[in-house]
Protein backbone atom coordinates (compact mmCIF):
# COMPACT_ATOMS: atom_id res chain seq x y z
CA UNK A 1 0.00 0.00 0.00
CA UNK A 2 1.34 3.38 -0.95
CA UNK A 3 1.17 6.27 1.46
CA UNK A 4 2.58 9.69 2.11
CA UNK A 5 5.14 7.91 4.29
CA UNK A 6 6.51 6.25 1.14
CA UNK A 7 7.74 9.65 -0.03
CA UNK A 8 11.06 10.96 1.28
CA UNK A 9 10.39 14.69 1.28
CA UNK A 10 14.07 15.68 1.51
CA UNK A 11 14.54 14.17 -1.96
CA UNK A 12 12.15 16.81 -3.29
CA UNK A 13 14.03 19.88 -2.15
CA UNK A 14 17.10 21.51 -3.67
CA UNK A 15 20.25 21.27 -1.57
CA UNK A 16 20.85 24.12 0.84
CA UNK A 17 23.24 26.67 -0.45
CA UNK A 18 26.20 27.77 1.58
CA UNK A 19 26.51 31.46 2.33
CA UNK A 20 29.89 31.22 0.62
CA UNK A 21 28.43 30.09 -2.70
CA UNK A 22 30.19 31.40 -5.75
CA UNK A 23 27.43 32.86 -7.95
CA UNK A 24 28.37 32.21 -11.56
CA UNK A 25 26.29 34.50 -13.72
CA UNK A 26 27.40 32.96 -17.01
CA UNK A 27 26.35 29.50 -15.83
CA UNK A 28 23.04 30.91 -14.56
CA UNK A 29 22.35 32.58 -17.91
CA UNK A 30 23.14 29.35 -19.74
CA UNK A 31 20.77 27.42 -17.47
CA UNK A 32 18.03 30.01 -17.97
CA UNK A 33 18.42 29.55 -21.72
CA UNK A 34 17.26 25.98 -21.05
CA UNK A 35 13.75 27.37 -20.65
CA UNK A 36 13.65 27.61 -24.44
CA UNK A 37 14.03 23.82 -24.80
CA UNK A 38 11.88 20.88 -23.74
CA UNK A 39 14.88 18.95 -22.41
CA UNK A 40 18.27 20.08 -21.22
CA UNK A 41 20.87 17.76 -19.80
CA UNK A 42 23.45 19.23 -17.44
CA UNK A 43 26.32 16.80 -17.31
CA UNK A 44 29.78 17.01 -15.77
CA UNK A 45 31.93 15.04 -13.39
CA UNK A 46 31.28 15.07 -9.65
CA UNK A 47 32.26 18.30 -7.93
CA UNK A 48 31.75 20.67 -10.86
CA UNK A 49 28.81 22.43 -9.19
CA UNK A 50 25.85 21.18 -11.25
CA UNK A 51 23.49 20.76 -8.30
CA UNK A 52 24.68 23.99 -6.72
CA UNK A 53 24.12 25.97 -9.92
CA UNK A 54 20.62 24.54 -10.30
CA UNK A 55 19.78 25.08 -6.62
CA UNK A 56 20.93 28.68 -7.05
CA UNK A 57 18.10 29.13 -9.58
CA UNK A 58 15.59 27.98 -6.97
CA UNK A 59 17.14 30.34 -4.45
CA UNK A 60 16.62 33.19 -6.93
CA UNK A 61 12.91 32.42 -7.19
CA UNK A 62 12.66 30.55 -10.49
CA UNK A 63 9.95 27.91 -10.83
CA UNK A 64 11.70 24.68 -10.16
CA UNK A 65 10.68 21.15 -9.18
CA UNK A 66 13.45 19.04 -7.67
CA UNK A 67 13.84 15.28 -7.39
CA UNK A 68 17.13 13.93 -6.04
CA UNK A 69 17.43 10.37 -7.34
CA UNK A 70 19.16 7.45 -5.66
CA UNK A 71 19.36 3.73 -6.39
CA UNK A 72 16.06 2.97 -4.58
CA UNK A 73 14.28 5.14 -7.14
CA UNK A 74 14.90 2.43 -9.73
CA UNK A 75 11.64 0.90 -8.46
CA UNK A 76 9.05 2.38 -10.86
CA UNK A 77 6.38 2.72 -8.16
CA UNK A 78 8.73 4.63 -5.86
CA UNK A 79 9.92 6.71 -8.83
CA UNK A 80 6.42 7.62 -10.03
CA UNK A 81 5.16 8.37 -6.53
CA UNK A 82 8.07 10.78 -5.96
CA UNK A 83 7.61 12.29 -9.43
CA UNK A 84 3.97 13.05 -8.63
CA UNK A 85 4.96 14.67 -5.33
CA UNK A 86 7.71 16.62 -7.10
CA UNK A 87 5.13 18.06 -9.48
CA UNK A 88 2.38 18.31 -6.85
CA UNK A 89 2.40 22.08 -6.56
CA UNK A 90 1.72 22.65 -10.25
CA UNK A 91 -0.60 19.85 -11.38
CA UNK A 92 -4.35 19.46 -11.06
CA UNK A 93 -5.53 16.94 -8.43
CA UNK A 94 -2.26 15.08 -7.79
CA UNK A 95 -3.92 12.82 -5.20
CA UNK A 96 -6.10 11.20 -7.86
CA UNK A 97 -2.93 10.15 -9.73
CA UNK A 98 -1.69 8.48 -6.56
CA UNK A 99 -5.07 6.74 -6.22
CA UNK A 100 -4.78 5.51 -9.81
CA UNK A 101 -1.33 4.11 -9.03
CA UNK A 102 -2.60 2.47 -5.82
CA UNK A 103 -5.47 0.83 -7.69
CA UNK A 104 -3.05 -0.69 -10.19
CA UNK A 105 -0.06 -1.50 -7.97
CA UNK A 106 -0.65 -5.24 -7.55
CA UNK A 107 1.73 -6.40 -10.29
CA UNK A 108 4.32 -4.21 -12.04
CA UNK A 109 3.61 -5.83 -15.40
CA UNK A 110 -0.09 -4.99 -15.15
CA UNK A 111 0.32 -1.29 -14.34
CA UNK A 112 -0.64 0.98 -17.22
CA UNK A 113 2.57 3.05 -17.05
CA UNK A 114 2.05 4.85 -20.37
CA UNK A 115 -1.43 5.88 -19.23
CA UNK A 116 -0.16 7.17 -15.88
CA UNK A 117 2.69 9.14 -17.48
CA UNK A 118 0.35 10.55 -20.12
CA UNK A 119 -2.11 11.62 -17.42
CA UNK A 120 0.66 13.39 -15.50
CA UNK A 121 1.85 15.15 -18.65
CA UNK A 122 -1.70 16.17 -19.58
CA UNK A 123 -2.28 17.64 -16.15
CA UNK A 124 0.95 19.59 -16.41
CA UNK A 125 -0.04 20.87 -19.86
CA UNK A 126 -3.42 22.06 -18.58
CA UNK A 127 -2.13 23.60 -15.35
CA UNK A 128 1.18 25.21 -16.26
CA UNK A 129 1.05 28.75 -17.55
CA UNK A 130 4.81 29.37 -17.43
CA UNK A 131 7.93 27.21 -17.69
CA UNK A 132 9.04 25.07 -14.78
CA UNK A 133 12.43 23.44 -14.56
CA UNK A 134 12.09 19.82 -13.49
CA UNK A 135 15.43 18.76 -12.04
CA UNK A 136 16.17 15.03 -11.89
CA UNK A 137 19.34 15.34 -9.84
CA UNK A 138 21.78 12.43 -9.99
CA UNK A 139 19.88 10.74 -12.82
CA UNK A 140 22.90 8.52 -13.39
CA UNK A 141 21.82 6.58 -10.26
CA UNK A 142 18.85 5.13 -12.17
CA UNK A 143 19.86 5.57 -15.82
CA UNK A 144 20.08 1.81 -16.34
CA UNK A 145 16.90 0.93 -14.40
CA UNK A 146 14.96 -1.36 -16.73
CA UNK A 147 11.54 -0.33 -15.44
CA UNK A 148 12.17 3.41 -14.98
CA UNK A 149 13.98 4.30 -18.22
CA UNK A 150 10.86 3.72 -20.35
CA UNK A 151 8.86 5.96 -18.00
CA UNK A 152 11.36 8.79 -18.40
CA UNK A 153 11.49 8.25 -22.16
CA UNK A 154 7.71 8.56 -22.33
CA UNK A 155 7.63 11.53 -19.99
Amino acid sequence: MLSRNSVVLTKLKPPRLSRRILHRSRVTQTLLAALEFRLTIVQASAGYGKSTALADLADRGFNLAWYHLSSEDSDPIIFFLHLIHTCKSFIFQPESLITQLENQSGNLAEINWPGLIDELVNRMAVTLSEPVLLILDDYHQIAEAAHVSPLIDRF
